[in-house]
């Protein structure tokens, strides 16, 4: 059955009230629960253009994302990261057929959807690939009507996690994720532009002049700490 506007989510987002605790993904349980495929089957039947609304198809494709990482997490668990699928490029693999037609891959939603439609750069903390340095998952579905929120609080939540960004005033050095290297582009292209992106959500504002590293990725699964 064709979807003629995005699909309301309400399933996915108890779902992810039941299965996400603190960014951490019960993998166990929710390969046994029916509503991810549901979800899954939903996405598929949704053609993206009949949602007008901007805000709206964003969020659909945000939840889309994250509704097709974890149904492919889950197809092939247990596992110990998400890069020990499809021979390290799990990116790359077919995740779903649209009622539009396309067979699309995470890395065509991400780099030839979200980013160039969209051009929103705290999408980068919205869209989750079951990895630990990932920014942690949210316990609810993206809205349309929650939407800016629900981006500036996954950007607040994210860089004000030491473990995944912090700034070091003694050696002027801001640590960043590596997300912020490898879309150095959406941030502004300039360390002067990324600094400017991350200021207002760190504890510890940067000096306008502070050095950039980058923190390694940990590709370890985001699952539930045992």
């Amino acid at each position: 059955m064709l979807l003629a506007s995005a699909p309301d989510f309400f399933a996915y987002d108890a779902l992810l009230h039941d299965h996400v605790h603190a960014g951490r993904v019960d993998y166990a349980a929710l390969k046994a629960d029916p509503r991810l495929t549901d979800t899954v089957t939903s996405i598929a039947a949704t053609d993206p253009a009949t949602i007008t609304d901007r805000s709206a198809r964003l969020a659909f494709w945000l939840n889309a994302y994250n509704a097709l990482t974890l149904k492919l997490v889950v197809d092939h668990y247990p596992v110990a990261s998400i890069r020990d699928i499809a021979g390290g490029k799990p990116w790359d693999q077919p995740v779903i057929k649209l009622a539009d037609g396309r067979t699309l891959t995470l890395n065509q939603i991400e780099n030839d959807i979200v980013r160039p439609e969209f051009k929103e750069p705290r999408v980068h903390f919205a869209l989750v690939c079951a990895a630990i340095s990932c920014p942690p998952l949210r316990s609810e579905a993206f809205t349309a009507a929650k939407l800016d929120d629900q981006l500036d609080d996954q950007a607040r939540v994210f860089l004000r996690d030491s473990s995944r960004n912090f700034y070091d005033p003694a050696a002027k050095t801001l640590k960043l994720s590596s997300i912020f290297q490898w879309f150095a582009a959406d941030f502004g292209g300039s360390d002067a532009a990324v600094i400017a992106f991350v200021m207002p959500y760190l504890p510890k504002a940067p000096k306008a002049d502070a050095k950039i590293g980058y923190l390694d990725y940990d590709w370890s699964l985001n699952g539930l700490r045992k």
